[in-house]
């Protein structure tokens, strides 16, 4: 029987075999040995070729730079990772983002000491493929075409260094290599459709998210009748041995493969449970996109997006000459900020305190308009302006051009507000590791609340709608915990789409079954109306 020590540290075994996607490697590496043997040197003998220590040493440098490769792309993708493959990301989080990156520049300057073994121009090789890896988990991934194109390329990378290696010019090397471009090509945008919901998260413009579906599926095929191409030229015009079973099974997995693409209908339906105000904005311009992909896409459907959406509505169809909105909540009880929430919180504080004015987002200063607030639970309470996702859900929902969003903020959090809205704390911020540091201390200071506090606490959203004729009207809401109804919320939503006939295309959390839904989920009460 294993300790405990020696389980925690295989289960760290295996997070890191994962991540660095070792059986991807393996198959890399066998790979690089049989094209040596029977493509780039198939006039040596076996023994020359498997003993070849530069041989071994550059398919020891590139294994280390794609493993090394595959820890970038982790560390970039970690977020994406979690919607797209939640299972994967937990057992890949064992081990933490600081020892992975110390991996990555270990495997890096491991690839660089063996490419020494053979030459100074290997080094070279191998340090642009190093760069280009990172390039492109940083940056190229985002973008459609290039993404798709650097990532094709830099797969077969290996194969080239070794081609150099022999020096083999021959014409079937070539027509190998567009076979295997093509190959890769189409497995990239095959990933791009399966990722389509983590990578809309992630603002990431893959050819699906810009283009839609049906255009990647026309690609995909157009990519299968090209590779037709160097198969029928490989089988018919060149000597490949017993590979021609390879590239007859390849044709028909093919032809399978494309009638599987055109018949995939699953119109999966997205439902977000983050409040980002960039997700929301881009859901809100891709509607038209949705809806002829035949699916329905509501970001930010949590606490507090949901709530105060849909008070948001109800003022909205009381008064539906309304030109102003004013929005509130207040924790009560001894619920508190997660982690996770403080840090969302960081990443704004660059922006600054929004509100949206005549249909645009201007900044104010945190003391912009500072009153009291009657939740209807004691006394009023003070609030001033912070930045949350409902200066534009709400006003993709109700179309008022004048929202605002207030949080209780005594006068000692509206210094500190006043001071992280300065200007040199929102250039610093926007620098990443400034805001790393500043979300590590973020972890430390905050505690995560526990489920007996997440019991006891509960809050109040408040709502205020006035008209240019100076009618007014007040709408009150209470719900349980903010974290506790984030897990219910977005269920119930999608409960109700499953059972309901809805026409595809963006919708805010309020808009899906309307504002007075909110007050059937557990823990909500009714909505308290006030003229």
């Amino acid at each position: 029987m294993f300790t405990r020590k020696q389980k925690h540290l295989l289960l760290k075994f295996f997070s890191m075999f994962s991540v660095v996607r070792g059986y991807n490697i393996l198959v890399i590496v066998i790979a690089q040995y049989l094209a040596s043997i029977y493509i780039f040197a198939h006039d040596k003998l076996l023994p020359e070729v498997v003993l070849d220590i530069n041989l071994f040493m550059l398919v020891l440098a590139s294994a280390s730079t794609i493993a090394a490769g595959y820890i970038i792309n982790n560390f970039y993708d970690s977020e994406k990772d979690l919607i797209n493959r939640p299972e994967k990301s937990k057992l890949d989080k064992l081990v933490s983002q600081n020892t992975k990156l110390s991996f990555y520049f270990v495997l890096n300057f491991f690839a660089v000491v063996l490419a020494s073994y053979v030459s100074f121009r290997a080094v070279i090789f191998f340090s642009i493929y190093i760069f280009g890896i990172w390039f492109y988990s940083h940056k190229l991934k985002k973008l459609p075409f290039i993404g798709n194109l650097t990532s094709a390329i830099l797969t077969i990378t290996p194969f080239f260094a070794i081609f150099i290696y022999y020096k083999n010019f021959e014409t079937v090397i070539f027509v190998h290599a567009m076979f295997l471009f093509l190959i890769i090509s189409m497995r990239e945008l095959t990933k791009d459709l399966e990722n389509i919901k983590g990578d809309l998260a992630q603002d990431y413009h893959t050819i699906p998210i810009v283009y839609g579906e049906k255009v990647s599926k026309v690609m995909l095929t157009t990519l299968i009748m090209l590779t037709l191409i160097p198969t029928y030229l490989l089988l018919y015009y060149f000597d490949v041995g017993r590979m021609n079973y390879f590239f007859y099974l390849s044709t028909l997995f093919l032809a399978v493969f494309v009638v599987l693409l055109w018949k995939s209908k699953t119109k999966t339906h997205y439902l977000d449970i983050t409040g980002e105000m960039t997700t929301i904005e881009k859901a809100y311009l891709m509607g038209d996109k949705f809806k002829k992909a035949g699916i329905i896409v509501s970001p930010a459907t949590a606490f507090d997006t949901l709530p105060t959406d849909s008070v948001a509505l109800k003022l909205k169809s009381l008064l539906p000459d309304a030109n102003r909105i004013k929005l509130a909540f207040k924790v009560n009880g001894r619920g508190t900020f997660s982690a996770g929430s403080a840090i969302t919180g960081m990443y704004r504080m660059h922006k600054g305190c929004l509100i949206r004015k005549n249909g645009k987002i201007k900044r104010v200063s945190p003391l912009y308009n500072k009153h009291n607030v009657d939740f209807g639970d004691g006394e009023p309470v003070q609030v001033g302006i912070w930045t949350w996702a409902d200066i534009y859900s709400g006003y993709y929902s109700t179309k008022v051009p004048n929202i605002e969003f207030y949080t209780p903020l005594s006068d000692t959090q509206l210094k500190k507000a006043l001071k992280y809205d300065s200007f040199k704390y929102r250039i610093l911020l926007r620098f990443p590791f400034l805001r790393n540091s500043k979300i590590e201390k973020i972890k430390k200071k905050f505690r995560n609340p526990s489920y007996e506090a997440r019991l006891k606490s509960s809050m109040n959203i408040f709502g205020q709608a006035n008209n240019p004729n100076g009618d007014k009207v007040i709408v009150k809401l209470k719900t349980c915990d903010s974290y506790i109804f984030s897990g219910r919320g977005p269920i119930a939503l999608a409960n109700y789409i499953s059972k309901n006939d809805m026409e595809p295309g963006f919708y805010t959390a309020g808009q899906i079954a309307g504002p007075d839904f909110v007050t059937t989920i557990e823990g909500a009460e009714e909505f308290e109306i006030l003229k």
